[in-house]
């Protein structure tokens, strides 16, 4: 079959937005904790695929047609510089594709989009996409793409938990900065390799805003202090868990158990806390965003958790001429 390319324009929302639905009803079918679609976005459903789509279309993008319907787009989402790095992407709404040929259609997507990435000098390239599309991660993995972080959601069904682990409840946020410190200083170590300058007026300053905003700090004493630390609280509004916003979804924003009492049972006390916590104040579900090189924590997670967004980002040889 003929398949056509052109640039992508508002003209063309309508039917990404189809793609794009039925995408996500995908998705939902294999994780089934992701709200109904008709709660997208507060309410939204299918608009907020078209309100995003119209918020992106006149960036850089292209469409694909197949006896002149639109089968799949690839429009840019975000550009910025990370790790020294010229940054662009698509988001999870900012591509979908249809057909049994869609592999060599991403393909044929990301060559387009690619070419002008690379003509302007953004050498690192990241794609969010729907976690269940096993197409797309294989597109990707052979178009040279590795996977970065991960979205999982869960029920608030309860789960077994060791009752004989200790759980202090909103500590103050002075006595935890250590903690956090030594959090902090977890990431730059392989294979992780992230890198993190949090000073400890930085730290305090974000315990408290945590404390402020009334999120739910759970942690785990540990000598004179604290060995573990989870923080629970509604899913922010303009961070993590895009397709979570405003769905009455409680997300844990950081989680660490220090290696000494990891695969004890504290982070498994400490998750089932955070669950306890969320469904007394009414929310609907759990997410949590992890790094996927994060090995314990990785592990930890896909244990009681199903991912609904993977990020995958894939760098470029820099020394290409423009």
């Amino acid at each position: 079959m003929n398949t056509t390319f052109a640039p992508f324009t508002p003209a063309y929302i309508d039917d990404a937005a189809r793609l794009l639905a039925d995408a996500y009803a995908a998705e939902r079918r294999a994780s089934p904790s992701l709200p109904a679609m008709e709660r997208l976005g507060g309410g939204r459903g299918r608009r907020l695929f078209e309100d995003e789509l119209g918020k992106i279309a006149g960036n850089a993008g292209v469409a694909a047609f197949e006896n002149s319907r639109l089968c799949g787009f690839m429009i840019e989402s975000m550009r910025f510089t990370w790790k020294g790095q010229q940054v662009a992407g698509c988001e999870e709404l900012a591509h979908a594709a249809r057909g049994a040929n869609r592999a060599r259609l991403y393909g044929l997507l990301y060559q387009e989009i690619a070419a002008r990435w690379v003509e302007e000098g953004r050498h690192l390239h990241i794609v969010r996409h729907l976690a269940h599309d096993a197409v797309l991660k294989e597109c990707l993995y052979r178009l040279g793409f590795g996977a970065i972080l991960a979205e999982e959601v869960r029920n608030l069904a309860a789960i077994a938990a060791p009752a004989e682990v200790a759980i202090v409840e909103d500590p103050a946020p002075a006595a935890l900065v250590e903690l956090q410190r030594e959090h902090g200083r977890y990431y730059p170590m392989s294979p992780i390799f992230l890198r993190r300058d949090d000073n400890d007026a930085d730290i305090l300053a974000e315990l408290q805003a945590h404390a402020a905003a009334g999120d739910k700090l759970l942690a785990c004493p540990d000598g004179d202090g604290f060995g573990a630390l989870f923080i629970v609280g509604a899913s922010k509004l303009d961070g993590e868990g895009f397709l979570l916003r405003h769905t009455n979804s409680a997300q844990l924003k950081s989680a660490y158990v220090r290696p000494g009492g990891r695969e004890q049972g504290t982070g498994t006390a400490l998750l089932a806390r955070a669950i306890t916590w969320a469904k007394a104040q009414g929310f609907d579900r759990l997410f949590v965003e992890h790094e996927t090189a994060n090995i314990a924590g990785s592990a930890f997670w896909g244990k009681y958790f199903e991912p609904f967004v993977l990020v995958s980002m894939r760098y470029v040889d820099n020394t290409l001429p423009s």
